[in-house]
């Protein structure tokens, strides 16, 4: 199926930075002008040598003062035309950046790594080269072509037809050579965003490579698609190539045509030596047009392709609602038959879900594995959307709420931590009215004296990923870094499976009382049960319909699942050993 290309928004960028575009215009049109000078000026001094006429020295003075004048305006020129496309770049790369932190998941979960890093990085870059060095050789190139062709028929229109007659050709070849062109374009640079992604996995994968042996093979993988990648930019460099030798054929076929009949014209004395030498000048200045042009449609037609690209991403609709509402707190949070399943998926992940949570109440999910705990947390989180107006908040639809509110009110804490690439302190520091929670909240984690103890302390620099850290200091420092946001909810999706036992329960004895003095309420969901058996109310999860709810008596009298979890031997609740060592 053929793609739509998006078309290059010039226009809209040049009103945006006008200044900077017209200085840079008017400075090349300026330039172009002083450099037809010096073909004429030199024409003039070649038929004055060996002659008294000391206007020679006036002719001499002219070349001097229009290559003078030429070097400044050429400065003032690249000076402008690059803080135009600069600019360009930069704002495009930040409204980008903006729209992959806006989109939801669904588009996260289905687009590699490496391919957003593609869209920030080379995408972008072919934009900014396009609408830069593009545009300004293809203007370059028509002030060229508009000041020379004049010219050529002044000095001799016998001679500029004759030398000229094969250029109504090149628009038809100019064509032909794009359309190969952009055939190939967007082969070239979705294989170089592959490359990329594999390359992006891999490095940050490389732990299980190394634990696995996998060296060779991924080092193979690697190899075929490279080479994917080499043979399309190949392809696409061949087609490219065919643009300058074709242009400057033209060129040269005017070139030869002037020998054959300007050199009879100079020999019969009809015409002087320097108009010939300034002819010649202005016809080889025409070179730079027709490479120009070739040159200018390879880099506007390789920006169209990635800009169609990030277009795609810009123009993508966040498939998370967002409404108006914007309450302090939240009464009551009642599911009423709530039914979801992910994109492409043909089942329902969660089927029936039907509860009430009470403000000041704390509850758990449990179940086995793939009954839906995270999926329900991610809803309640505001990180996946629901359509069926199944959920209210204080009898309002939960679609009416503020996106970001949602979040302040029910902060998700996910299983999957990432941490970045910072200090510990900065890793803290998420919210800027964090800092004077810190110290209390990593004694409730039972990470203060881990961190106190490090030799940089708070401003220990974690490698990536938090690298250093083990898993379960990881676990602890985003627990943290969930409770000083100090939402009405936290959801702890399963955050203290890398925790030892012992460690766990002191943690959930400080949660405990931050909830029983109204400080802090939790959601939860965890394999673990004994130690969430203080909760208001525990719903129990199986195949993504709710099995039983209610207190922890009654669930052992009459959950079947609920009992099979809870009685399950300990050392099965034990977390798997980390690859990382802990500071």
């Amino acid at each position: 199926m053929s793609q739509s290309r998006s078309s290059l928004p010039i226009l809209k960028w040049v009103k945006q930075y006008k200044k900077h575009f017209s200085l840079g215009l008017l400075f090349v049109a300026l330039t172009n002008l002083l450099d037809m000078v010096g073909p004429y000026a030199i024409g003039r001094v070649i038929d004055l040598l060996g002659t008294e006429d000391q206007s020679i020295w006036t002719w001499l003075g002219v070349i001097f003062l229009a290559a003078l004048g030429t070097a400044f305006f050429r400065y003032y020129w690249r000076i402008h035309f690059g803080r135009f496309h600069m600019s360009v770049a930069h704002g495009l790369r930040v409204q980008v950046f903006n729209k992959l932190m806006d989109l939801g998941l669904d588009y996260h979960s289905t687009n590699t790594t490496g391919e957003k890093m593609t869209h920030l990085t080379q995408d972008v870059e072919n934009v900014r080269m396009g609408v830069g060095p593009g545009v300004l050789i293809l203007v370059d190139g028509l002030i060229y072509t508009v000041i020379i062709t004049p010219i050529l028929f002044y000095l001799n229109p016998s001679w500029a037809w004759k030398c000229l007659i094969a250029l109504p050709l090149m628009p038809i070849v100019i064509s032909k050579i794009e359309s190969l062109v952009n055939q190939l374009y967007r082969q070239q640079q979705d294989a170089e965003g592959e490359v990329t992604a594999f390359a992006q996995e891999n490095v940050s994968g490389i732990k299980v490579i190394k634990s696995f042996q996998l060296e060779s093979f991924r080092n193979k993988l690697f190899s075929t698609i490279n080479q994917k990648a080499h043979d399309t930019g190949l392809k696409t460099e061949k087609i490219e190539s065919l643009f300058g030798p074709v242009f400057e054929a033209f060129v040269t076929f005017g070139a030869v045509t002037l020998l054959v009949v300007g050199s009879k014209d100079v020999i019969n004395g009809e015409t002087s030596l320097g108009a010939f030498f300034a002819f010649y000048q202005y016809l080889r200045r025409m070179v730079w047009p027709m490479m120009a042009l070739g040159l200018s449609f390879t880099m506007i037609e390789e920006a169209k392709s990635s800009y169609t690209r990030l277009d795609e991403v810009l123009k993508r609709k966040n498939w998370l609602p967002d409404g108006e509402l914007k309450p302090k707190v939240i009464d009551t949070i009642s599911l009423k038959d709530l039914n979801f399943k992910y994109p492409g998926d043909k089942g329902n992940v969660l089927e029936g879900i039907r509860f009430d949570l009470q403000k000041g109440q704390s509850m758990s999910i449990v179940g086995p594995v793939g009954s839906g705990k995270s999926s329900l947390l991610k809803i309640l989180g505001g990180l996946i959307p629901t359509y069926d107006n199944s959920i209210e908040v204080d009898g309002k639809n939960w679609n009416e709420l503020d996106l970001e509110n949602k979040k302040s009110l029910l902060r998700l804490v996910p299983q999957d931590i990432f941490l970045f690439q910072k200090s510990i302190e900065e890793n803290l520091y998420l919210n800027p009215y964090a800092a004077q929670w810190t110290h209390e909240v990593l004694k409730q984690v039972q990470l203060f004296d881990e961190i106190t103890n490090m030799k940089d302390s708070f401003k220990t620099q974690l490698s990536e990923n938090g690298g250093g850290l083990s898993g379960g200091q990881k676990q602890r420092l985003a627990l943290a870094r969930g409770l000083v946001t100090n939402p009405q909810w936290l959801l702890l999706d399963d955050v203290l499976s890398a925790v030892d036992k012992e460690t766990e329960t002191l943690i959930m004895e400080q949660l405990k009382k931050l909830h029983s003095r109204g400080a802090q309420h939790f959601i939860f969901s965890s394999h673990r049960l004994q130690s969430l058996n203080w909760v208001d109310q525990i719903i129990v999860l199986k195949d993504g319909s709710i099995e039983a709810k209610g207190s922890h008596e009654y669930l052992l009298e009459h959950s079947p699942t609920y009992r099979d979890l809870y009685n399950k031997p300990e050392e099965n609740k034990k977390p798997l050993p980390e690859l990382d060592g802990g500071l």
